[in-house]
């Protein structure tokens, strides 16, 4: 079993071109014995997936394999795919050397300029067609291409601690004409400066009707607890969305002097914002929350609200919120059913693995996967949750005719070995 798992990550990673599936695979992999996971990275150096050859070179050096240090810097003086060199970089930083740091700097510095290669433009364009008139694609073609190549090489100079990565996140929130102004302050804010947390606010309270719900949820992401008044002032915002948002992030902060506030918006005049209070409140911890998300997928005439409120309970993920969740995969619609058992697999909960597997299997009475319940999901879960109790069913779809669900398969096998042989 183990050793069919080992060849079918050793196929997938080799043509997969999704990032998720790799980082998965890879995570798989170094829970391999030394020898075997070795044997396996350099199969993986003659993939035709760039980046799991640039997750191989980098294992492999992790592992004490100094050799293919000077093959990691081959490949930043080889290829013209920015996003290949990113990652080629951040691989040799992690090992000190300086070249992955000078690759970093040239690459901010080249999308600055907008000096990006034509070959990688032709797929921005034939994106973006379907989004700009033929007027405007040109513009934001090149101002989309340089801002994502450069964010992500100065998120990963300024997780380093290098000063050019900040610069050039200061320079955009500098341009007027920019319309990125949240994500460099996001990235600032991330990276623990003040001005990048400082514009959140400044937009949270200013900006325009999209500006705003984005910099709430923001501040929420990077625990911006400083920001928490900027917050409370935001949930009387006329928008809902921002309403709404400003509710979820304070939720997110545990931020129990604002339990007060989310409660009084259980009487908000729209929906969205009384089911993200009460899941805010539910992530306090407070049962008025857990009950008023449960009343909302019991008997709600809207579906798509019966779904928001399962995905708060599951955000919540405080004991009360979890059971609450198992008792609607036994009581409630198929459709509600499927999306609290989402919900609880998110939330790794342990307890609903058997529930899973029976769904995965096919012998579940009532709940059948769909588009909203998949194999994917499943088997990713089963192998982030780990119980080796259900080896011999996740191997069953070792042989499944779908390369993902192989895939995640053997990463959930691998997972759950590691984990019987270390119990």
């Amino acid at each position: 079993m183990l050793s069919r798992a080992r060849g079918i990550l050793q196929e997938e990673l080799g043509r997969t071109r999704v990032r998720d599936l790799v980082e998965l695979g890879f995570q798989a992999v170094e829970k391999l014995p030394p020898q075997v996971a070795s044997e396996l990275l350099r199969s993986l150096l003659k993939s035709r997936s760039w980046l799991a050859r640039i997750r191989a070179l980098a294992q492999l050096v992790r592992r004490g394999h100094a050799e293919y240090l000077d093959l990691l810097c081959d490949v930043l003086d080889d290829t013209g795919d920015p996003w290949e060199r990113i990652e080629a970089a951040r691989a040799l930083v992690a090992e000190g050397d300086q070249r992955g740091f000078e690759a970093l700097r040239q690459i901010v510095q080249r999308a600055a300029e907008g000096r990006d290669p034509d070959r990688l433009r032709g797929l921005w364009e034939s994106w973006l067609d379907c989004l700009y008139p033929a007027w405007r694609r040109k513009a934001a073609e090149r101002r989309f291409f340089e801002w994502g190549i450069k964010r992500a090489a100065g998120d990963a100079l300024m997780s380093l601690g290098d000063p050019q990565g900040p610069r050039f996140f200061r320079a955009e929130l500098q341009d007027p004409g920019s319309s990125y102004h949240e994500g460099a302050a996001l990235s600032l804010a991330k990276a623990a400066y003040e001005e990048g947390t400082q514009k959140l606010e400044e937009l949270l309270a200013h900006g325009n009707r999209h500006e705003r719900p984005r910099a709430a949820r923001f501040l929420g992401e990077v625990g911006a607890r400083q920001s928490v008044p900027a917050l409370v002032t935001a949930l009387d915002d006329p928008e809902w969305v921002v309403r709404r948002a400003a509710a979820r992030a304070l939720g997110a902060l545990q931020e129990e002097s604002a339990a007060r506030l989310l409660e009084s918006l259980l009487s908000d005049p729209c929906e969205e914002v009384r089911i993200a209070a009460a899941g805010a409140l539910a992530a306090l911890g407070r049962q008025v929350g857990v009950e008023y998300l449960q009343a909302v997928a019991s008997t709600s005439d809207n579906m798509l609200l019966r779904i928001r409120a399962v995905e708060a309970l599951g955000e919540a993920a405080t004991p009360s919120a979890l059971a609450r969740l198992r008792s609607m995969v036994d009581a409630m619609p198929p459709d509600v059913a499927q999306r609290a058992l989402k919900a609880l697999l998110d939330a790794d909960d342990r307890g609903s693995l058997r529930i899973a597997i029976e769904v995965l299997t096919g012998r579940h009475p009532r709940v059948q996967m769909t588009q909203a319940l998949r194999a994917e999901h499943i088997l990713e879960a089963i192998g982030r949750i780990g119980d080796a109790s259900v080896l011999d069913d996740v191997a069953r779809f070792l042989e499944d005719p779908r390369p993902p669900v192989r895939c995640l398969a053997a990463c959930a096998v691998v997972s759950l070995a590691s984990d019987e042989a270390k119990g």
